[in-house]
């Protein structure tokens, strides 16, 4: 397995805290190890500063019976209790395609 991160070029004006999202699909390519190595609630962390607005990625679950999710929220001004949006999927490529279409949404 070639695993590699799902993300490397970000536009200019995201500020990237982490990136840790892989391509590894627990959908399709689950193994238990790599669930524990590749899955955790901090994969991905993005800040666009001109609006105030965190886009966060993690994932939430129980990583040795693979039952759980990819979540995306997008926070603004710190405000986690009432997110702009919450997206999730159990799908790694569902949930890679909704990170971009946050980041065009927001990035204007």
């Amino acid at each position: 397995m070639n695993l590699r991160k799902q993300f490397s070029d970000f536009p200019k004006s995201l500020k990237v805290i982490k990136n840790e999202f892989y391509t590894y699909d627990p959908n399709s390519e689950f193994e238990e190890k790599l669930n524990y190595e590749y899955l955790t609630e901090d994969l991905l962390q993005l800040y666009l500063e001109k609006d105030c607005t965190t886009i966060d990625l993690g994932w939430y679950g129980d990583l040795s019976e693979n039952k759980g999710f990819f979540k995306v929220y997008v926070i603004k001004n710190e405000n986690w209790e009432n997110p702009l949006e919450v997206v999730k999927s159990k799908s790694q490529a569902k949930i890679s395609n909704e990170l971009l279409r946050i980041i065009e949404q927001y990035n204007k």
